[in-house]
């Protein structure tokens, strides 16, 4: 019987060990809303011909899923850190290979009442339109008499969740503080 043999792995689809640390603190304080760690052990099903390199075809496999809607996680999948891979793959009868992986995962996984920051792209009568993580989309109604511009940074307090069956994320919210007072109204009424 084979013995066992673990790989820690380092590769593109992970993240420094400061950034993690920077990362995970954020998360565990609550400045990252939306943000979720996962720590998953998972059996994949490899290739045949992943049976030279088993750590190349997990690291394909976790490309996969990078930036896109993984069910599992109700959300999108922004990094990996794969702590370790069995290298020692158990060969199945029809000659696929299976390979155990222990991995970190980093989603966004928005739900309804988190707070987001995100930076303000457009601006209409009663809605504004928002980047979060430079990323993510978000529809947000306007609370109060303000005022903001492009570019502006606006908090907000998610309301709905969706996605498109491409997985797609549609995320909807209100204001959660009013940043600036219009002044154009005011002006009016003193000039008249």
């Amino acid at each position: 019987m084979a013995s066992s043999r673990d790989t820690t792995m380092n590769s593109e689809t992970t993240i420094s060990s400061q950034e993690e640390l920077t990362l995970k603190t954020q998360i565990e304080d609550g400045h990252l809303g939306g943000m979720r760690e996962f720590h998953v052990s998972e059996n994949l099903t490899l290739s045949p011909l992943d049976l030279t390199s088993p750590v190349d075809g997990v690291l394909q496999h976790v490309k996969r899923n990078l930036l896109k809607y993984v069910e599992t996680f109700k959300g999108v999948v922004l990094s990996v850190n794969l702590l370790k891979v069995d290298t020692s793959p158990k060969i199945l009868d029809s000659g696929y290979v299976l390979v155990q992986i222990w991995a970190r995962y980093y989603v966004f996984s928005p739900h309804e009442g988190d707070t987001l920051r995100g930076v303000v792209t457009k601006v209409g009568e009663d809605k504004l339109a928002c980047l979060v993580y430079n990323c993510f989309n978000a529809s947000v109604d306007m609370v109060g008499d303000v005022e903001l511009t492009p570019g502006e940074i606006v908090e907000f307090i998610i309301r709905a969740v969706s996605r498109t069956k491409d997985g797609i994320l549609a995320v909807m919210g209100v204001m959660k503080v009013a940043s600036k007072k219009k002044d154009h109204k005011h002006k009016k009424k003193e000039h008249s």
